[in-house]
């Protein structure tokens, strides 16, 4: 076959690098025809001229945008892919971040591009073998990506044995189910573990208690980060950053390590794998005890057991987190409250600004030492916000409830206690605050696609389509640029796109 002509590859390039942050530089540009060419059947496209100037002529659609990067970047993946990580998280990431939850029993951790599902599923296997004591944990074990077809074979969690190729035989034997024509499915007490999603990193706004992506002890995002773009790199580094909690941990892979990119960052070394620590951030009385800091790349941390040992060194669950919840600090008398300079902005302004930065602590300071006259639910609200950000929830959910009881009649205080509920394994009472929100207003976009989400999670596909589709009936009220209230900035265009592909997702393959 001719090779397409180099403007052509070029105009493919900076889209694909502007709508969805990949990038293709001219000595890949063979790779990019490849997958380009291997598109056009699904792309519904006889020719590549046909095709490149459809493309062009309009703004990539979801299903466009899940084709291309299906034949642009690798999908495939196994369990326990790339053993040096493995051996880092359950030698050095895990047991310290079990140590330091021991109080609260709650875990946060994110697989960005999880594909069909190993990479979360090898974490939850190995974080349930890692877990100590009989009360169990509350585990949130977040995996999102770009292909909803992928994440719905990840939510069947059946496999061949392709996917078992670089792990010890007893993972298979010890956790999987024989299923039908050879294939193996994952035990439910392991797939209840991990929660899927759909998120595009290069566009996509977090974090966000929208999209679950708050607050997270440890997020794994490797062999993700090398497809993008190097602005494209730089923003969603940023952004995960964000999303991790003080002295949270970065994973990524072994090609995409470097210091300038990570600089945010503080580079830690075992058995010869780099991952990225957050470096804390101090918060009053409300965090726990410090944890002293891992060592660095000057003392390396023990090495582990010999890679995946068949003896587990514990077994362990999870368990939702009790409904009650420690009770929001006092303001204190109003005449306490510290006044502005004249002409200084608001409290509710400048504590916008620190959400907007990341700076949650502050924010939280911010509010402790200038509550009085201020609007008690926004206040009430934002350090919920704030809280959930640090990691925080039973102190996020302490502030929402009070928020949602100081305006009874506002939904989308109802909604964020929901998502706050979620987080603190409270699913039935996140089920009736989102009714309660669409109660009080039937056209919440986001209440219905949550009461979706929530559905879904719980095997009710046909109640999680008609939440879905009235989600997407409400969206055609909205411009395409108009931002859909209370998503922190996400476009109706981009909502559509996203339950669309939940709903197409969910079809039989």
């Amino acid at each position: 076959m001719a090779e397409l002509p180099a403007s052509m590859l070029r105009s493919l390039s900076e889209l694909l690098a502007r709508r969805m942050g990949l990038h293709f530089p001219e000595r890949r540009w063979r790779d990019l025809e490849k997958g380009f060419l291997a598109a056009l059947p699904d792309l519904g496209c006889e020719g590549p001229q046909e095709c490149f100037e459809r493309l062009l002529a309009a703004d990539l659609s979801k299903t466009q945008i899940e084709i291309l990067a299906s034949r642009l970047t690798v999908g495939e993946t196994y369990f326990f892919r790339d053993q040096p990580s493995f051996a880092a998280l359950e030698g050095a990431i895990l047991p310290e971040l079990i140590r330091r939850r021991e109080g609260n029993r709650r875990l946060r951790l994110w697989s960005a591009g999880c594909a069909t599902g190993e990479e979360p599923y090898s974490l939850a296997i190995l974080l349930r073998r890692l877990l100590s004591g009989p009360a169990g944990w509350n585990v949130t074990i977040l995996a999102t990506d770009i292909n909803p077809h992928f994440l719905e074979k990840a939510r069947e969690a059946v496999y061949g044995d392709w996917s078992f190729r670089d792990c010890p035989s007893w993972i298979k034997n010890r956790y999987f189910e024989p299923a039908a024509e050879e294939r193996h499915r994952l035990r439910q007490e392991i797939r209840e573990l991990v929660t899927f999603s759909y998120l595009n990193l290069a566009e996509d706004v977090y974090p966000s208690l929208a999209s679950n992506t708050t607050g997270m002890d440890l997020i794994l995002c490797r062999n993700v980060l090398m497809y993008f773009s190097e602005e494209t790199r730089r923003r969603v580094v940023r952004n995960l950053h964000r999303c991790l909690v003080a002295d949270g941990f970065l994973l990524v892979s072994a090609t995409e390590i470097s210091h300038a990119l990570f600089a945010r960052f503080t580079p830690m070394v075992h058995a010869g794998t780099t991952f990225y620590r957050k470096d804390g951030e101090g918060l009053g009385g409300a965090r726990e005890p410090a944890a002293p800091p891992l060592p660095g790349a000057a003392s390396p941390l023990p090495e582990p057991s010999c890679g995946l040992p068949e003896n587990p060194t514990a077994a362990g669950g999870h368990v939702p987190l009790p409904e009650a919840a420690v009770p929001p600090p006092s303001p204190g008398p109003p005449g306490a409250a510290r006044k502005p300079e004249p002409g200084a902005a608001s409290l509710l302004d400048e504590v916008r600004a620190l959400l907007g930065q990341g700076r949650y602590a502050e924010a939280v300071e911010a509010m402790r030492e200038r509550m009085g006259n201020e609007d008690q639910a926004a206040v009430a609200a934002m350090l919920a916000r704030a809280y959930a950000n640090l990691g925080l929830m039973v102190e996020a959910l302490a502030w929402g409830r009070q928020a949602a009881a100081a305006d009874k009649m506002n939904p989308a205080l109802h909604y964020l206690v929901a998502m706050i509920e979620q987080e603190n394994g409270l699913q039935e009472e996140a089920a009736a605050s989102l009714r309660k929100a669409v109660y009080l207003d039937g056209h919440f976009v986001l209440a219905h696609f949550a009461l979706g989400n929530l559905a879904l999670r719980r095997g009710r596909r046909a109640e999680a389509r008609r939440h879905f589709r009235n989600a997407l009936s409400l969206l055609a009220a909205y411009g395409q640029d108009e931002a859909v209230p209370e998503s922190e900035g996400v476009t109706a265009g981009r909502m559509g796109m996203i339950i669309r592909g939940m709903i197409e997702g969910m079809e039989p393959s």
